[in-house]
């Protein structure tokens, strides 16, 4: 998990920080702030699993 801040134009203040994997802190990068890319979350989440699910499949 990184650090990311949820307002990009503020600094690193605890108040203003959330954990984040690196895809979904790339991902957002200073072109969604956090509510917006709160509302991609639901999709990103789908599509991860998914993908875990269909490799676990194609193991067994």
């Amino acid at each position: 998990l990184e650090i990311d801040r949820k307002d990009n134009q503020k600094g690193y203040a605890e108040e203003n920080c959330v954990l984040a994997c690196a895809l979904c802190n790339n991902a957002k990068s200073d072109k969604f702030s956090g509510e917006e890319f709160r509302k991609l979350d639901g999709v990103i989440r789908e599509i991860w699993l998914k993908r875990i699910l269909k490799k676990r499949n194609e193991r067994d």
